[in-house]
């Protein structure tokens, strides 16, 4: 997973790249609550790793919130 990330983050514009060295790299899914895999990817990336709050769940909540605002769906030709 570390060498997935460092291959990703060699791929991001110089602005992004700042914004995540400034913010940390914010995980979630099953994996996430590996244990001890947010310290070690920590350590092995030297940035900061944040646990999302509801890891498991976060993306479904996220996407139905996405497909309840009208407003982003009509920016993307979607009514």
């Amino acid at each position: 997973m570390v060498r997935a990330l460092t291959a990703c983050l060699d791929d991001l514009p110089p602005q992004a790249l700042a914004d995540v060295f400034a913010e940390g790299v914010l995980v979630f899914g099953g994996a996430s609550l590996t244990v001890g895999l947010p310290q070690q990817m920590e350590q092995e990336l030297g940035l900061p790793i944040k646990l999302a709050e509801e890891p498991l769940t976060c993306v479904a909540d996220g996407a139905a919130r996405a497909l309840r605002n009208r407003r982003l769906l009509a920016a993307y030709g979607r009514n």
